[in-house]
């Protein structure tokens, strides 16, 4: 049952209790499943992850629309300017119509930096590297900068052994942030600070900064490894990386770009095979709109 909350103010008050009866709601479901539901496990990093799905995922596009030829007018839902993408997930009626991107009218000077020299996530220093180019080279005093990690671990190792080597910086991870209903006020009144997010907490703080110099992605921000999304890709593309993966991520990925545009000055992506492999050139090739630079 959910109980009064002894926090004051309101926004995070209504966001806590709304979690909690969401918690309440699936417990109640899982103790009482309905015959439509299905239940997934994934583990990574040491941690479980359980969906609840109440009822069957239907592709609307595929099944009650498939009649009809979809038209889309967008650059930002094609990647490497081919639509494969599109059709694979819609189905094949579909009709491509580009148009001029608004962002060739703003001023010419927005950068994407794109690392070539940093290790592979594979390699065994990569970690360590990343850690001190972020501290060394980027995270600078008089910067207002956003850092996004791969997942919350490689947050919370980063903050844990950097807070407090990084000299005119005040490092905040968002574990200790504070809720965002107060830490776009509390932002407002920092002139330099580095803010350590995740990729999955991204649509939830892109709201409460603005004014940065630096946007800092470690990687493109593929879906963690056995989420549900890659599940039922398996079922239904044969390559799951190349005709899902690699073009959801990127379609995402501008999504975040386009939001992030007047908010910084300047982005930063460490990820050294976006500039060294064939499939990662595909992400740069599918960026219009920015000055795109490797370093």
């Amino acid at each position: 049952q959910v109980g009064e909350s002894p926090i004051t103010n309101q926004l995070a008050k209504s966001r806590q209790i709304e979690h909690t009866q969401n918690l309440a709601n699936y417990y109640r479901d899982l103790s009482n499943p309905v015959p439509s539901a299905k239940i997934y496990l994934s583990g990574f990093a040491g941690r479980v992850s359980m969906y609840l799905i109440r009822r069957p995922v239907i592709n609307i596009w595929q099944t009650q629309l498939k009649s009809l030829t979809l038209a889309l007018v967008s650059n930002g839902l094609l990647v490497n300017g081919r639509s494969d993408f599109l059709a694979n997930v819609l189905g094949e009626r579909i009709e491509i119509g580009l148009i001029p991107s608004p962002l060739k009218d703003v001023e010419v000077g927005k950068q994407i930096l794109i690392t070539r020299d940093l290790p592979e996530r594979k390699d065994e220093v990569y970690q360590f590297a990343i850690f001190d180019y972020l501290k060394n080279k980027l995270i600078k005093p008089n910067e207002r900068t956003l850092v996004v990690f791969s997942n919350q671990a490689q947050t919370l190792e980063f903050f844990e052994a950097n807070k407090s080597q990084i000299e005119g910086v005040e490092v905040l991870s968002q574990n200790v942030a504070g809720n965002v209903e107060i830490l776009k006020d509390k932002l407002v009144g920092m002139s330099s600070f580095a803010l350590l997010i995740n990729n999955s907490s991204i649509p939830k703080y892109l709201p409460v900064v603005e004014n940065l110099d630096k946007v800092i992605f470690l990687t493109l921000p593929f879906d963690p490894p056995g989420t549900l999304g890659q599940v039922i890709a398996k079922e239904r593309f044969k390559d799951e990386f190349t005709d899902y993966g690699l073009p959801r991520s990127t379609i995402k990925f501008r999504n975040y770009l386009a939001q992030f545009y007047f908010k910084t000055k300047e982005i930063w992506i460490l990820d050294s095979r976006l500039a060294n492999t064939d499939w990662g050139r595909t992400v740069p090739q599918s960026l219009s709109g920015f000055q795109i630079l490797e370093v």
